[in-house]
């Protein structure tokens, strides 16, 4: 307790850099914790499971002509049931689903719901926790349907069984037959109700007995806990299983890659581990500069307290009494900071939660603060130990003379880590800022400019035609089309043969009406839109990969399926989906003899008050119907949700970082200052003006600042290259270098300024002061 009293009485007395200590360790401390938090949520996600290190998610690799395709998580229909009765010895369960979020309906209330449609087998293959009900029998029939505890209490009150109960959903009427524990959001498959796959097989709605193609579905199995199998081997066993059902073909193979299912979160999208990867890095720069920063603030005071802790050892203290004296100090400091920190993260909660979209109860659960602890120890290792090591070794002889430090190696090595440090994270803020903003002023090849978007089922096409009219007369409405599809949700698949028959790739396609094209601001390089059936229109990769020239593909002939297309117009390529890396999309689109219950509307300015007033009016119109328009604007921008979410936590991170660099530099320019003031009174008493001093102090500093900001910003711009290899090239911002180059110089000017303001007082000061304190 001795020890804690003193340290604590230290502390008081240097108050001021005791606040700059806590203050500077809190928020570093408090950022750090975040980055980490965020990385170790995104590697918990599918630890919910049961023996999940024995369960596994099918993928599909596709290559067409010589060129392989990305993995894909949607597989054929026949793959999980193929791989429990031909691997016997191998899987445990398999299930297969198909996954979609909707609305269902409990009397008059709706309720957003994540929904998997799926077989029987689904429960023993994921291994989910069951309360009631028997799966294996209830989903082998139809409109039975399985819902979470969580989801039971939404839906029907927290004190009604919910078995027997019934619900709408999809113009189906579903009975509850059994309740399981919900899965945890951090879970790729967190789906809120499994409904019966016999569902939508008993009215003809989607294929599942396919090996070929067709409508594609998520596929899981469980490996019996005695079979010890790496991933590779069981890909390898797969592959052979279903090549004996669907063989490859001329131009066309495929592979089964058995993935574990802590892998999927990462699989699903292929920017999201460079952008862990660089979170990690932002992470550890912002540890590293916290802890120098600390351990240059408390060296800084070296000076001062040398003659403090001569007079403690003349009073009997020894070298390990010193040295634990400075722990405690740190500790105290840290507990300060922890403190700190946590009242920032209350204070900002909302700001927090809504930036990261993740609860901060589930990001910072109790299985997560080992990180708070780990960053802790690691500043009382580093931060503590260092200093009172130092601080030990003073020998008891300074007490009966004045101490000066003139060993500032080290203070300036430091310095430069803190300046390399600011220079890496604001040039990779910079850089990011400048790709998230390109991506989305990037022209996508049409106009989504207060386009609507939504869909309204309609019976016939008389129907459908009637319903086209009534939104072109609503008064908000510019203008209306329909198409099977739309460019942002991506479209489905079809194999594209050449004239010899040999599969060449799989290109996307949609139908469009008559109005949809012109509408939409789509553009033709070269013929007409298709009017008929058999005529089709095709993009420039289309030409490309075919191997044609775009002046003459018009007239070409695409043998699809069992029939022949002809190509009568080439379309502008335009983005479909997004712009992270997956390569070009091959497009074709045929044209509808009607309309299509996917309806794109343009409507008139003020979009915001337009699309509210659309959505109030047709609900009133159709009360049953539930309609809903989004923004296709809206739905571009969430599109690139993890992009913005990174470009925000390196904002964060940079500020922080700022901020604390700044603090060390102000507390080594002020250690500077008090060190050579004789020198400085002295200069100014033989002539020397103001401006010669800080242009003196000015110049120690940057000999240090520009190599360390130069460093920094060459190891941010080859980070830079990982991070854009997440986008096509066309998404790729030119001229970053300018960027890296203008990040780098406004530092500079930042750290110059901030020096500048720091000296002018003691440049200005009259040199008497300075001697008389001699």
């Amino acid at each position: 307790m001795k020890h804690i009293y003193y340290a604590w009485r230290t502390l008081l007395h240097s108050r001021g850099a005791s606040v700059v200590k806590v203050v500077s360790v809190g928020i570093g401390l408090g950022m750090a914790t975040l980055l980490l938090a965020c990385v170790a949520y995104t590697y918990s996600f599918d630890r919910c499971f049961k023996d999940y290190d024995r369960l596994y998610q099918l993928w599909m690799v596709w290559e067409f002509d010589g060129q392989k395709y990305p993995p894909g998580q949607r597989c054929v229909g026949k793959l999980a049931e193929g791989a429990l009765t031909g691997l016997p010895d191998v899987v445990e369960a398999a299930a297969s689903g198909f996954p979609s979020r909707t609305e269902v309906q409990v009397g008059n209330a709706y309720h957003d719901v994540y929904v998997f449609y799926t077989d029987s087998l689904v429960f023993n293959t994921l291994g989910v926790d069951m309360i009631s009900g028997d799966p294996v029998r209830e989903m082998a029939q139809p409109d039975a349907a399985f819902v979470s505890d969580k989801m039971a209490a939404r839906m029907f009150g927290d004190t009604t069984d919910p078995i027997g109960k019934r619900f709408k959903m999809n113009g189906f009427d579903l009975s509850v037959r059994g309740v399981y524990k919900a899965i945890p959001d951090n879970s790729t498959l967190p789906a809120d109700i499994m409904v019966a796959l016999p569902t939508l097989s008993s009215r003809g709605y989607m294929n599942h007995d396919s090996w070929e193609g067709g409508d594609s579905w998520y596929q899981y199995v469980r490996i019996r806990p005695d079979v010890e199998i790496t991933p590779e081997q069981l890909s390898g066993r797969l592959t052979e299983m279903y090549l004996s059902h669907a063989p490859d073909r001329d131009g066309l193979s495929r592979q089964i890659m058995a993935l574990p299912i802590t892998e999927s979160r990462m699989a699903q999208d292929s920017g999201r581990s460079t952008m862990v990867v660089v979170m990690w890095a932002l992470a550890v720069v912002l540890i590293c500069i916290t802890v120098l920063n600390y351990v240059l603030i408390s060296l800084a005071s070296l000076a001062n307290r040398a003659k403090g802790v001569g007079v403690q050892k003349c009073c009997g203290a020894g070298r390990g009494s010193v040295f634990v004296l400075f722990i405690y100090e740190t500790v105290i400091i840290l507990v300060g900071a922890a403190l700190l920190m946590a009242l920032m993260i209350w204070f900002f909660r909302d700001f927090i939660e809504t930036t990261l979209e993740i609860p901060l109860s589930t990001m910072l659960a109790p299985e997560r603060l080992w990180i708070v602890a780990a960053v802790a120890a690691l500043l009382v290792c580093v931060g503590g130990v260092l200093p009172a090591i130092v601080f030990s070794r003073i020998p008891v002889t300074h007490v009966f003379r004045r101490f000066t430090d003139r060993r500032s190696g080290w203070k300036k090595t430091l310095l430069a880590v803190q300046f390399a440090g600011v220079a890496m994270i604001l040039s990779l803020l910079c850089v990011v800022n400048v790709q998230y903003y390109h991506v989305l002023d990037s022209a996508p090849g049409y106009n989504p400019e207060r386009v609507a978007f939504g869909w309204h089922w309609a019976g016939s096409a008389e129907e459908q035609e009637s319903l086209v009219d009534y939104y072109s007369r609503l008064p908000m409405v510019e203008a209306v089309a329909t198409s099977q599809g739309n460019p942002v949700n991506g479209y489905s698949g079809e194999a594209v043969l050449d004239e010899s028959g040999r599969m060449r790739f799989s290109t996307r396609y949609d139908g469009w009406d008559r109005d949809y094209a012109a509408m939409m601001g789509f553009s033709l390089l070269h013929g007409r839109y298709p009017s008929e059936d058999g005529e089709v229109a095709v993009n420039q990769s289309f030409v490309a990969d075919m191997n044609w020239n775009e002046a003459d593909a018009v007239g070409r002939r695409v043998p699809l399926g069992e029939e022949t297309l002809t190509v009568v117009g080439v379309l502008h390529d335009f983005t479909i989906n997004d712009l992270f890396a997956g390569g070009r999309r091959q497009f074709m689109m045929y044209p509808l003899g009607g309309r299509s219950n996917c309806i794109h509307l343009r409507l008139k300015e003020p979009f915001a008050e337009s699309l509210e007033q659309l959505n109030v009016t047709v609900n009133e119109a159709y009360p049953d119907e539930r309609l809903e328009f989004i923004s296709m604007e809206k739905m571009m921008t969430d599109r690139y949700a993890d992009v913005k979410l990174f470009r925000d936590l390196a904002l964060m991170a940079s500020i922080t970082i700022l901020f604390i660099a700044l603090m060390g530099l102000i507390g080594y320019v002020g250690n500077e200052l008090q060190r050579r003031s004789k020198e400085i009174a002295v200069r100014k008493i033989n002539g020397a003006e103001s401006a010669g001093i800080i242009e003196m102090i000015l110049g120690d500093v940057m000999i240090v600042a520009l190599p360390a900001v130069v460093v920094g910003t060459v190891a941010a711009a080859f980070v830079g290259v990982k991070l854009s290899a997440v986008f096509e090239e066309s998404a790729l911002a030119s001229n970053l270098w300018a960027w890296y180059a203008v990040t780098a110089i406004v530092l500079l000017l930042l750290i110059a300024l901030c020096v500048v303001l720091q000296t002018r007082r003691i440049a200005n000061e009259n040199p008497v002061i300075s001697l008389r304190s001699e």
